[in-house]
């Protein structure tokens, strides 16, 4: 018998891809890819000390881990400082990933680590 949850996260994963996904330019080392990115936040607190939290929330993107590989090869992960780029011209923005507190950069999103959830600030605006 099929496994019926992970046909349902694999349909789920195309739906999110087709219909709730961007264009993005992905770089990492000089090279770069275009990819669809699904933007999605991460809301997190930090404990500074004394009884004092930090409240704060950053933009993460869900890119399938297939199309960030085919474009920069096989073997390659997220890496803190690679940068994402959503519009053009005036409107573009750039986001830089990032560490978020003792989080890696990027995790799976899935069960199936099909897709990957990255970490990233607004670091650039406009004409890039």
């Amino acid at each position: 018998m099929a496994d019926l949850l992970a046909s349902a996260a694999e349909w789920l994963r195309g739906q999110r891809k087709d219909y709730l996904s961007q264009t993005v330019i992905y770089s990492q080392d000089g090279i770069t890819v275009t990819l669809l990115a699904t933007k999605a936040e991460t809301r997190f607190e930090t404990d500074v000390g004394d009884g004092v939290l930090v409240t704060g929330r950053q933009v993460d993107w869900l890119i399938d881990a297939a199309d960030l590989t085919a474009g920069l090869g096989a073997n390659a992960k997220p890496e803190a400082g690679d940068r994402i780029q959503v519009g053009s011209g005036a409107t573009a923005i750039q986001y830089t990933v990032v560490q978020v507190g003792g989080e890696n950069v990027w995790r799976y999103h899935d069960r199936q680590n099909k897709t990957y959830r990255i970490h990233t600030v607004e670091s650039a605006t406009g004409p890039l």
